[in-house]
């Protein structure tokens, strides 16, 4: 079921990830073991002070279905 069915959205929210951003789970790994855990550290670090640098195409997502979900909120029957 989805929110343009429910009435909550009047059109999809679309997602279109960057491919230059899309690594895989092993090259994760593999660049932490071969630099003995500094790029682990580094990526986690990144992912916890400012996810919204690294995927921007993700907040703008959730922006747009924080703001659905806002317009919508007050106009539902109780």
């Amino acid at each position: 079921m989805s929110w343009t069915k429910l009435g909550i959205i009047r059109y999809p929210v679309t997602f279109e990830p960057v491919p230059a951003l899309d690594r895989s789970f092993g090259l994760h790994s593999l660049l932490t073991f071969v630099t003995l855990g500094i790029y682990g550290f580094v990526r986690d670090y990144q992912l916890h002070t400012d996810p919204e640098e690294l995927y921007p195409e993700v907040h703008a997502a959730e922006d747009t279905v924080l703001n659905a979900v806002r317009n919508v909120g007050p106009n539902l029957p109780q």
